[in-house]
């Protein structure tokens, strides 16, 4: 089944993805309170709110007393509502929810799309898939349709595509709507580093902007590529793979993400740690959970305590309930 970063439950919200960096301010826990610690662990915005997600074009939406605010890096509340749900800025507007339906606020907080959209996700190069007339299709930001609905599925762009299924199998389009890569794969992952990930049979391997494969699907799972390498499933164990399709890093582990700052998290014997680019054990594995690294730091938990530990493994933010 695939996973649509755009339709989640605000209990979902609170992943990895919640914990990213802008001007290197990380949300933190403390007395079931949420507040912004700096990558050095010291506290820049105190633990007030009661949901506290990552900055994004210079602001974060935070909750407080269950309404939906947005503040500065200041922690200055910028915009106040009464919105049912909202998400983080993309292109200038942010996804909000009122009286069950999507629409988009601008950095004034100002309604720049009516909320009329059961189903919507945010903008990137200047699009927002939206399910309208019972299909998925695309609108600019004046909310004008851009793609005409028309798929069954419809993901949001990255560097300028976006993945869609028409029928049972999906492909890619461009910004004006063109097929790049025709509908033909019963799975897909948008190009990241040039290379996208495709399912053929009950395989995975990788195609190029042409369409031409350049890593043959022989893996059980495959994931995109970052800083030039990916993760992949050899008999049910993950392994990571370079642009040529060689392994690298044997598949040896119970579970691997990206790298990221030449870092990736991985389990060994219920145990995370991090390894490096050649597969070394770059931080020990001592944690019940390790996230990739945004930024400076990482976020890990040890029981029920979190808590955010720098490149060389050490506590910048010692983990607390």
């Amino acid at each position: 089944m695939r996973a649509f970063g755009f339709i989640c439950l605000l209990s979902i919200l609170l992943t990895s993805s919640l914990f990213g960096a802008e001007n290197e301010l990380y949300p933190f826990q403390k007395d079931g309170k949420w507040g912004y610690i700096n990558s050095t662990g010291s506290v820049v915005i105190e633990p007030i709110y009661d949901l506290a997600w990552s900055f994004q074009e210079g602001l974060a939406w935070v909750v407080d007393f269950d309404k939906f605010i947005y503040i500065d890096s200041n922690g200055k509340a910028v915009i106040q509502s009464d919105f049912e749900e909202a998400y983080s800025f993309c292109d200038g507007l942010a996804r909000v929810k009122v009286d069950g339906n999507w629409g988009y606020i601008d950095k004034n907080g100002k309604l720049a799309i009516e909320p009329k959209y059961k189903e919507a996700g945010d903008f990137h190069n200047g699009l927002a898939p939206v399910f309208t007339d019972g299909w998925w299709g695309y609108i600019n930001k004046k909310g004008e349709i851009a793609i005409k609905p028309q798929f069954f599925r419809a993901e949001e762009f990255s560097g300028g595509t976006a993945c869609v299924q028409k029928g049972d199998k999906w492909g890619i389009i461009n910004t004006s709507g063109i097929f790049v890569i025709e509908p033909q794969y019963e799975d897909i992952l948008n190009f990241s580093e040039d290379l996208a990930k495709v399912k053929i049979g009950y395989q995975y391997g990788f195609i190029d902007p042409s369409g031409d494969i350049i890593i043959e699907p022989k893996y059980d799972y495959a994931y995109k590529f970052s800083e030039g390498l990916a993760r992949v499933i050899v008999d049910s164990k993950w392994g990571v793979i370079n642009t040529k399709g060689e392994l690298v890093i044997p598949a040896q582990y119970e579970e691997i993400d990206d790298f990221s700052n030449g870092l990736a998290p991985v389990k060994i014997n219920e145990k995370y740690g991090y390894i490096d680019r050649n597969g070394n054990i770059a931080i020990q594995p001592l944690f019940d959970t390790a996230e990739k690294f945004q930024g400076e730091l990482g976020r890990v938990r040890i029981g029920d305590g979190w808590g955010y530990i720098d490149k060389t493994g050490n506590f910048v933010l010692t983990p607390s309930n």
